[in-house]
């Protein structure tokens, strides 16, 4: 496994540089920093905006069906 795996590339709006961020860092309370400069301008980066999206459209499916159906996938003994 890599250690990427599960991240998103961030890239920097000042330096260019790419950091990875993993979901834990970008809800945190405190800004991400780009590791080289340490500003906070930093831009999610093409591929990591489109598994971003992936992921939101499949929640909101997800959503959507326990809507329509009242109950989600998991039905309770």
């Amino acid at each position: 496994m890599y250690r990427t795996a599960g991240k998103r590339l961030y890239r920097c709006n000042e330096c260019k540089r790419g950091t990875y961020f993993s979901k834990r860092e970008e809800n945190r309370a405190g800004r991400m920093r780009c590791s080289g400069c340490g500003s906070a301008q930093l831009t999610v980066s093409a591929e990591g905006a489109e598994k971003q999206i992936m992921g939101l459209d499949a929640r909101r499916e997800a959503e959507a069906q326990v809507e329509r159906n009242g109950s989600g996938s998991v039905i309770p003994g």
